[in-house]
C-alpha cells in the first residue's frame, strides 16, 4: 500500500513550483510602475495626452490621427496594465513625507498620473469603437477610482488633479452612455458609478493638511536662518521667482526676491528681527487657515462668499505660499462645488440615456426623475433644477446647470449635449 501511493504521488510529481507572491495592495506603486512604463513612451506620442479628451478624440479624426492614437495605445500598454491594476485596489499611499518636503512639496506623480488618466479612457474608446461596451464601461469606470484615489490624498494639489481626473472619467462615461445600445447596460453603468463615487469631495483634508505645512515651513525656515538653506526655503514660498542660473550669492538673491514679495527689509538684519517676523507670519497663517477651514465647511453659496471674504481681509498679510488665487478659500469652495454639480448632472443624464425609447430621448424630465424617488439632484450651489432640452427629433438632447456669479467669482456653468440642434421641443426647469 505505501509503495502504491508512493508510486501515485512520483506520477504527479512532475516538477517543483516555486509559488509566486501575490502583487502589492497599495494602488501607488502600481501607478507609479505605470509612470515609469509612460515614460519610455515615444515624447511626441506622449504629448497627446495633453490634450483634454475632447479636443482628442473627435467625429472629424483624420486617418493620421487615429493612427497616432493606435501607435500610443500599444506603446503604453504596459503602463496601462500597471495603471489598471492599481485602480483595482482599496487605498493609495505615494509615501510622500511632508517632514522631508517643508521647503517644497514634491509631487512629482501628479502630472504623471493625469496623462495616465487619458491613456486608460483612450483604451476605453478604443474597447467602445470595437463595441466591447460592457469592458468600455469598466475601463471608463477604472478612471473614476483612480481620480477617487488622489482625490483622497492629504494635500491640494493631489485633490485638485483628482477633481481633474474624475472629469475625465466623467467625460468618457456619458459619451459612452449616449452611444450603448444596452439601455440595461447603462442603467447598471449609472449605479456602479454611484459606487465607484459614493462620497463627496471635500477640500477640508487637503486644506487642513496645507495649513500644517505652512507652519512646518515657517518653523524651518526660523530654524535655517541665517546659516541654513533658508534661501531655499523662502524661494519655495514664491511662485514667481525669475530664471537664476547664474546667481552667486543665493542669500542676497532670496532676500531682493522676498523683498520684492513685500517682506521688509529690516527682517533680514538680525536673527531676531528674522524670528519675530517669523512669528508673525505663523500665526497669521494660524487665523488664515482656521477661517478657510471654517468658511469651507458651509453650504458652497455661503462658502463661496465667506471664503472670499477671509481671502480679501488676509490677501495683503499672506506670506507668498503657493499660487493665491489656488489658496482663495472662495475660488476652492467654488472649485469643488463645481465637481459636485458635475456629478450630480452625470447621475440624471446616465439616468437620461439608461431610459431612451430605442434612439428616443425622453421629451422632459417627469419619467427620470422617478428614478430619484419623484425629486431631481439639483445644482448644489443655488438649488435649482437642472435645464433640459431636447431636439426636435428626440436624437438629441442637452442638459445643464447655468453659470453664476456668487459675488466677485464666477462659477462655470456645467453642461452637455449630444446630437443637439438649436431648434428645440421642450425645455424643463
Amino acid at each position: 500500500m505505501l509503495s502504491a501511493l508512493m508510486l501515485l504521488g512520483t506520477a504527479h510529481a512532475q516538477e517543483i513550483r516555486q509559488p509566486l507572491p501575490n502583487g502589492s495592495s497599495n494602488a501607488a506603486l502600481h501607478y507609479q510602475r505605470a509612470i515609469l512604463f509612460l515614460d519610455n513612451v515615444d515624447p511626441e506620442l506622449r504629448k497627446l495626452l495633453d490634450e483634454p479628451l475632447w479636443k482628442l478624440v473627435t467625429p472629424d479624426m483624420t486617418s493620421d490621427q487615429q493612427n497616432k492614437i493606435s501607435q500610443l495605445l500599444f506603446q503604453g500598454r504596459h503602463a496601462l496594465r500597471a495603471g489598471m491594476i492599481g485602480t483595482q485596489q482599496n487605498a493609495a499611499d505615494f509615501g510622500t513625507d511632508l517632514r522631508a518636503y517643508g521647503s517644497a512639496i514634491l509631487l512629482p506623480h501628479v502630472e504623471s498620473l493625469g496623462q495616465l488618466a487619458k491613456l486608460i479612457a483612450l483604451y476605453g474608446m478604443q474597447q467602445q469603437g470595437n463595441e466591447q461596451w460592457a469592458d468600455a464601461a469598466e475601463t471608463y469606470l477604472s478612471v473614476v477610482r483612480m481620480g477617487r484615489h488622489l482625490t483622497e490624498q492629504p494635500t491640494l494639489g493631489e485633490s485638485a488633479k483628482g477633481i481633474r481626473i474624475l472629469e475625465t472619467g466623467y467625460y468618457s462615461i456619458v459619451t459612452w452612455a449616449t452611444h450603448c445600445p444596452d439601455h440595461k447596460l447603462t442603467a447598471s453603468a449609472r449605479l456602479s458609478l454611484l459606487a465607484a463615487n459614493s462620497a463627496s469631495v471635500s477640500p477640508l483634508n487637503a486644506i487642513n493638511t496645507e495649513a500644517a505645512i505652512v507652519d512646518l515651513r515657517i518653523t524651518q525656515l526660523q530654524g535655517a536662518y541665517p546659516n541654513g538653506n533658508w534661501p531655499e526655503i523662502l524661494l519655495a514660498t514664491i511662485t514667481d521667482v525669475p530664471e537664476a542660473e547664474d546667481v552667486a550669492d543665493w542669500q542676497e538673491f532670496a532676500k531682493s526676491q522676498a523683498i520684492k514679495h513685500g517682506v521688509p527689509d529690516s527682517v533680514f538684519t538680525s536673527a531676531e528681527e528674522f524670528d519675530k517676523f517669523a512669528d508673525h507670519m505663523r500665526e497669521v497663517n494660524r487665523q488664515y487657515y482656521a477661517r478657510t477651514l471654517a468658511a469651507l465647511a458651509l453650504p458652497p453659496q455661503q462658502a463661496i462668499l465667506t471664503g472670499q471674504k477671509v481671502h480679501t481681509e488676509f490677501a495683503d498679510q499672506l506670506l507668498r505660499i503657493g499660487n493665491a488665487e489656488t489658496l482663495s478659500p472662495g475660488q476652492i469652495a467654488a472649485f469643488y462645488a463645481t465637481h459636485e454639480a458635475a456629478f450630480r448632472l452625470l447621475n440624471v443624464t446616465l439616468a437620461v440615456c439608461a431610459q431612451r425609447e430605442g434612439e428616443l430621448f425622453s421629451p422632459d424630465l417627469t419619467k427620470v426623475a422617478a428614478t430619484f424617488g419623484g425629486k431631481l439632484p439639483i445644482n448644489p450651489i443655488d438649488g435649482k433644477a437642472a435645464q433640459y432640452q431636447v431636439s426636435s427629433d428626440r436624437n438629441g438632447f442637452r442638459i445643464s446647470f447655468p453659470a453664476i456669479k456668487i459675488g466677485e467669482i464666477e462659477v462655470p456653468q456645467v453642461a452637455f449635449d449630444y446630437n443637439f440642434a438649436q431648434k428645440t421641443k421642450k425645455t424643463n426647469r
